[in-house]
């Protein structure tokens, strides 16, 4: 079934101009019914985990809707929405590292015989159950990367780009929601993962893209 399409910027100037609180409700529930499931995939490819998914979800949410009078519409919505998700799993990442560290210093006290482990063999149990943090803000550190090379891209390759690789349609999907020929589609898909690593060997990042 071929998905409703909204008016995006309307419902973003309804947010950031002087209207009641109703229809900034009534704005914020229409692009969260359309970016909502779209948003939560990409969340959850990243963090790799339902529940930190659903909690991040609302996270950045908030953020999106608190930095409303920051989004400007040379940019798409997606793109946007997309980055405030990619920074702050970065910062949550950062701050588990942080974390993860502190369970490393050495502690003042030895266990009773009753504890079992000793600090050290304690904070490696509690670590490995978890993503190791380090290669997790690597992962990210790369995705942060793509970003900025995607905002490289004038806006309608960004936006074909959005679609195929962030929110995932299929070629025909993509074709339907541009009103694009299929053969342009793919086309343009093409010429900007040229472009992308273009300007990823421009800025000497060929190993990481």
């Amino acid at each position: 079934m071929k998905r409703k399409e909204i008016d995006v910027p309307a419902q973003v100037d309804a947010l950031k101009g002087s209207t009641t609180q109703r229809e900034k409700d009534a704005a914020s529930n229409v692009l969260v019914q359309r970016f909502n499931d779209s948003l939560f995939y990409f969340i959850l490819k990243m963090v790799r985990n339902q529940e930190d998914a659903e909690d991040i979800l609302q996270q950045v949410w908030a953020k999106a809707f608190n930095r409303i009078s920051q989004y400007k519409p040379t940019h798409a919505f997606s793109t946007w929405l997309f980055k405030i998700a990619t920074h702050h799993i970065i910062d949550v990442n950062r701050k588990r590292t942080l974390d993860v560290i502190s369970l490393d210093t050495p502690l003042t006290t030895e266990p009773s015989e009753e504890d079992g482990l000793r600090p050290r063999a304690l904070m490696m149990s509690m670590a490995d159950d978890t993503p190791d943090p380090e290669e997790q803000m690597q992962l990210n550190a790369r995705k942060e990367m793509c970003w900025e090379l995607i905002e490289m891209l004038n806006t309608k390759l960004k936006e074909l780009v959005v679609l195929r690789y962030i929110e995932q349609l299929s070629y025909d999907e993509i074709a339907e929601r541009t009103n694009q020929p299929l053969g342009t589609v793919k086309g343009n898909l093409y010429r900007a993962k040229e472009k992308m690593a273009a300007f990823a060997m421009d800025y000497n990042l060929q190993e990481q893209y």
